[in-house]
């Protein structure tokens, strides 16, 4: 399993991640279209969200951790990011 944080998304197919050992690029399909999340969607994880995932794929010539094989078992809501919008509410 992995845990990510979405620092950056770049554009509707690719976001930085981090994770403890450092920054990654998170590239989210394969030719797949079943596999693809769209980053720019308002149900997808945004910037500050937290993926748990299994069985992720490493690129080693890209350095980037793919969605081919992926299962994302969960996504959670930066804490940090959540009590700043119920602060603005």
């Amino acid at each position: 399993m992995l845990l990510l944080k979405i620092t950056r998304i770049l554009n509707s197919v690719l976001a930085v991640a981090a994770d403890e050992t450092g920054v990654i690029n998170l590239f989210s399909g394969n030719g797949e279209t079943s596999m693809i999340i769209n980053f720019m969607s308002d149900e997808c994880p945004q910037e500050g969200a937290i993926l748990v995932i299994a069985n992720p794929r490493f690129n080693e010539y890209e350095g980037t951790i793919e969605m081919a094989d992926w299962i994302v078992l969960r996504i959670m809501r930066d804490p940090v990011i959540s009590a700043d919008e119920s602060k603005r509410r």
